[in-house]
């Protein structure tokens, strides 16, 4: 289950492409195929009240694979999501590097937040946020470019080989190879993170 925080409103579309930087600035990232330069969410292990497992929303690696879990619609009553993979290529990573370099440093972001709610953390190269409002300017623009860049480059099924679950109730969690029957109680583990959770039980 992918990671969704607390929005007071709704960003305005965009229309902007990536500009060419062959005029502007580069920024330097690493080459490694499993160093990841963008996030969106990160994991909440066992939520309260309703115990539910929350993972990152899409992650780009400095290679520009990118892998993602994207709300796709609701049947039954329970959120179903499309897990895939895509590659942006070199442009588009410095369009988003460079927004996000472009970004206010302070943090968290609007708020405070409802005592049952947490932020949306955002990390793009070293410098991380915590948004407790997703409509704030510029922060939700920039929101907007990567998750439309992002859509448009995944168009390949991504089918996660490790998941961390914590059924309800449960005291810990566990990486397991297969989903859990119920989708908000686990969320896929990200290829760059695979060493961190090895097959079994841990405390969450």
């Amino acid at each position: 289950m992918m990671l969704v925080a607390c929005s007071h409103s709704e960003s305005t579309a965009r229309t902007s492409e990536p500009a060419s930087t062959s005029t502007v600035e580069r920024i330097d990232h690493d080459t490694g195929s499993l160093n990841p330069v963008l996030q969106v969410g990160d994991y909440r292990l066992g939520v309260v009240p309703d115990m539910f497992v929350f993972g990152p929303e899409l992650v780009i690696y400095d290679n520009g694979v990118v892998y993602a879990e994207l709300f796709d619609h609701v049947q039954d009553g329970e959120a179903r999501y499309r897990r895939v993979t895509g590659q942006v290529d070199e442009d588009q990573l410095q369009w988003l590097l460079g927004q996000g370099a472009a970004l206010p440093s302070t943090s968290p972001v609007g708020g405070p937040l409802p005592v049952d709610a947490f932020p949306l953390v955002v990390t793009v190269d070293r410098q991380t946020w915590e948004l407790n409002e997703l409509g704030v300017e510029p922060f939700a623009g920039f929101l907007h470019d990567v998750r439309s860049t992002v859509d448009t480059a995944a168009t390949e099924e991504w089918i996660p080989t490790r998941w961390v679950v914590r059924p309800y109730g449960a005291e810990h969690c566990s990486a397991v190879d297969q989903p859990y029957e119920l989708s908000a109680f686990d969320a896929p583990v990200y290829p760059h993170l695979l060493d961190q959770y090895p097959l079994g039980e841990f405390s969450c």
